[in-house]
Order: C-alpha cells, then structure tokens, then sequence
C-alpha cells in the first residue's frame, strides 16, 4: 500500500489540547475544573478547595503508569475520565529530575547530586530530561487525545529577560520550565495561553506617574504579545474570559469564521 493510498482531505475534529501559563493564584486550575469531567493529576497537591477527581503521583514514574492506566482504561470503552489535566507541569518536571537522579550513573557508578551534572555536565542533563522524559510524556499525552479525551498542561510562570535578536530585548512571563523541556512541550500543543488579571495603567489628571490599577477580571490570551510567552495553532481570540466555557465559545466561532 503507498503512502498516497491513506491521503485523507478536510478539518479533523479533534479534542482539545491546551497549554495554560501564569502567576500562582490566577485560576488555572479552576480553568481547568471547569472542563468536561476532568482527572486531575496533582503534582502541586493544589487542589484540596476544588470538588474533582484527582490523583496526586508521587514519582515520574507514578504518573506515566496513570497516564497508561488512563489510556488502557479509554481503549477498553471505559475511560475514568473525558479530560486530562497534569497541574503543574514545572512540578512534574521536578519529578522528572529527582527519577534521573536516582536511576542515571556517571562512569564509576556513583549517583549524580544535580540534574546539570548528568550527562557529564555542560546542560546534557536538560537535554537527557528531554529525550528521557518529556518526549515519554508528549506521546502518552498524545495517545489519550486519539482515544478521545482532552488534555490540559498547566504551568506556573516566572519573568526571564527576553534577548531580542533584532535588538534591545525586554522581560517577558514565561513557563517556569527549562527552556528545552519549555520549547518541546510548546510544540507538541495547539494551544499556549497566557492566565492573568486584567490589569491596566491610568494616570489622573494632574498626576506625572501611571497607576496600576485592576478590573479584578480573569483572562486567558493567546495572542501574541512581547510580554509573554504564548502559541494559537487554530483559529481563536487572542483574549478572552479564563473560562473553559468561554475557550469553547472562541473555537466554535474560529471554525465558522474558516468555514
């Protein structure tokens, strides 16, 4: 059979696959409560106030063995669960970096104290995280989105210097990731939305300096924008209320707006 022979043609419907970044306390996790009958895997232990389900892995391996249970549990006809939630994706990272502690060895057999020196130094550990770990996680994640479930990777964000190649650079929220881990989970979804308050600067008559003020309101953008880091693959609002329902909304437009 050729390659030619499967060519298929047309918008695939596929579930959701959504990376959300922002400052403790913005609402992620809530944003994510809100999705169609979600399993949370709480690598933050951040979800007491919240009525979902949850388990809380312990080790990296504990959650890649949830995340094949999960997958194993949907290709039977049974999944626990219509979404997947991993809360937070720098948590699992720290996982991810005590596994290869205690599972890589350098030449003489003695354990390594820090993820920078495995590999033999030089940030070859980052990259072993990569290779080792998160391109494990991407395909799992993947294989419970073909069986049907949505997935949702939320992260905490810190502000890095942005160093601009075309010129002055600026600071910029990014995901509190190592840059490789940060760079290949990014790829891997359609969606990377930035959760914030809605915050503004005013400046009063009479007054010389701006004051910060907020409308208390919740967002999520996708939008591209120099102060964060952010990735829209479909067809979606660059703003737009920190809400499940309200990301719904924004890509049943964005499909009739190509229609």
């Amino acid at each position: 059979m050729s390659l030619l022979s499967t060519m298929t043609q047309g918008r695939q419907n596929k579930p959701v696959f959504v990376m959300v970044h922002g400052a403790p306390g913005v609402g992620k996790t809530t944003f994510a409560a809100g999705a169609p009958d979600p399993l949370i895997f709480d690598c933050d232990r951040r979800t007491a106030h919240l009525d979902v389900k949850r388990v809380e892995p312990k080790t990296w391996t504990e959650l890649l063995d949830g995340l094949r249970e999960v997958y194993k549990l949907a290709k039977s006809g049974a999944p626990p669960c219509k979404t997947v939630v991993i809360d937070t994706l720098d948590h699992a990272e720290l996982l991810l970096w005590e596994h290869l502690l205690d599972t890589c060895r350098d030449k003489e057999g003695n354990k390594y104290q820090s993820i920078e020196e495995i590999g033999g130094g030089y940030f070859k550990g980052y990259v072993i995280a990569v290779e080792q770990g998160w391109k494990r996680l991407a395909l799992a994640l993947e294989a419970l989105r073909n069986e049907g479930l949505h997935i949702i990777l939320l992260a905490h964000s810190n502000i890095k210097p942005f160093n601009n190649p075309e010129g002055q650079g600026w600071d910029q929220w990014v995901m509190k990731l190592d840059r490789r881990a940060n760079g290949f989970m990014r790829e891997k979804v359609d969606l990377m939305g930035f959760a914030k308050f809605e915050d503004m600067a005013r400046k009063g008559r009479g007054e010389l300096k701006a004051k910060g003020i907020s409308s208390g309101d919740r967002v999520l953008c996708f939008g591209h924008s120099a102060a964060y880091e952010s990735k829209s693959g479909v067809n979606v609002s660059d703003t737009m209320p920190l809400s499940w329902d309200a990301l719904m909304a924004a890509l049943t437009e964005g499909k009739n707006s190509d229609a």
